[in-house]
């Protein structure tokens, strides 16, 4: 959602979350990952290129799931 929304607090609304709990969630994510997933410029922000990455693949992951289910 926050790749969607490209906003923090946006995203955090349309989850049903709080924003710190949302941005702990990204931090640990990146930590995961080993990358950032976002450049943070004050409070606008944007995908990195690993960002772009991992969104192409959590979506290819996505439609495969869809695809199983409607077999």
């Amino acid at each position: 959602m926050v790749s969607k929304e490209l906003h923090f607090t946006k995203a955090a609304e349309k989850l049903g979350i709080s924003q710190p709990t949302l941005s702990h969630q990204i931090k640990m994510l990146e930590q995961d990952v080993g990358y950032a997933l976002f450049n943070r410029i004050g409070k606008k922000i944007e995908l990195t290129k690993v960002g772009e990455i991992v969104q192409q693949e959590a979506l290819n992951i996505q439609n495969s799931l869809q695809s199983i289910s409607s077999n």
